[in-house]
């Protein structure tokens, strides 16, 4: 009788460590490797500043045409109101044009583009003082093709 209690207390220790059922191996289909933990959620926007929100703005490009319509010749817009730091782009849309400063602020260096032959050329000039502008074509400044630009602080 002892070894029949023997048998069995040590039968019933193996039982219990081991799960209470018998070891089995998984079989393929049953056998699922342990899925990765979820991708954390992306952080939502900050109100704090980042390096692109300090990047100062680049200053805008102000576009001039120059115009020969119908034996007229004009810069279009003939006036225009901008900020020191802005640059302003004179574009030949048709004609024989050029583009030449006559009146700008103390101490300023007139400006002066080559002669533009064909359509499609251009001449840029960024302003850095305040003040009025006036400036002409060349060639047609006596038929009144004439420009004025106002730079403010």
């Amino acid at each position: 009788m002892r070894v029949i209690l023997v048998v069995l207390l040590v039968g019933g220790l193996l039982y219990g460590c081991s799960g209470g059922a018998p070891s089995t191996p998984p079989s393929e289909e049953t056998a699922v490797p342990p899925s990765p933990p979820p991708a954390p959620a992306p952080p939502e926007p900050s109100p704090t500043a980042t390096a692109e929100s300090l990047t100062p703005a680049k200053p805008p490009v102000h576009v001039i045409k120059m115009v020969t319509v119908n034996e007229k010749n004009f810069f279009d817009p003939p006036e225009l109101t901008i900020k020191v730091g802005d640059t302003v782009r004179w574009v030949n849309e048709s004609g024989v044009h050029d583009v030449s400063a006559i009146k700008v602020p103390e101490g300023v260096t007139p400006f002066k583009s080559e002669l533009f032959t064909a359509p499609g050329m251009t001449f840029e000039y960024t302003f850095t003082v305040p003040g009025e502008y006036e400036y002409v074509c060349t060639p047609h400044e006596v038929l009144g093709m004439v420009g004025k630009i106002i730079v403010t602080p």
